[in-house]
């Protein structure tokens, strides 16, 4: 079965640490755990269900 729903989301925000903080808070009341990778110029965070 495949569910539907929000995949995949880019934001550009001011405070990226702050940003990082609310959303692990929000997701992870909701669930989810995030991780990160370092990109080149960019870091980018993932959010999976547990």
């Amino acid at each position: 079965m495949r569910f539907r729903g929000l995949h995949h989301v880019e934001l550009s925000v001011p405070d990226y640490d702050d940003a990082i903080r609310f959303y692990d808070r929000m997701f992870g009341w909701l669930g989810y755990r995030s991780f990160w990778t370092l990109d080149i110029g960019y870091r980018s965070t993932y959010y999976m269900a547990r």
